[in-house]
């Protein structure tokens, strides 16, 4: 099994086996088409807007129990975005 080379700062992907890295992104790319990185990033009308989710080109909507798209509710649970926060810095921190 090999595991990808890459090791530029914390990059947590270096624990992943190129077989599976690639196929995650592959995963990730059927389904967002590769536009939504680029849409969001460069046009002006996401200007201000930060901390939703998108599927192609779109905002998505919450889960649905038959549906494999959307955002998952933990995704949109403040209080776990305030614990993660927490803990990501206590880790840099350290």
């Amino acid at each position: 099994m090999q595991y990808s080379q890459a090791r530029l700062g914390s990059n947590p992907q270096r624990y992943i086996a190129d077989e599976d890295l690639e196929q995650t992104r592959g995963h990730i790319e059927a389904r967002a088409g590769g536009g939504d990185p680029v849409l969001l990033g460069t046009s002006p009308l996401f200007d201000g807007i930060g901390g939703r989710y998108f599927e192609d080109c779109i905002e998505a909507a919450p889960t649905q129990p038959d549906i494999d798209w959307g955002v998952a509710p933990y995704a949109l649970d403040p209080e776990a975005a305030v614990l993660l926060w927490e803990l990501s810095t206590d880790m840099l921190a350290s």
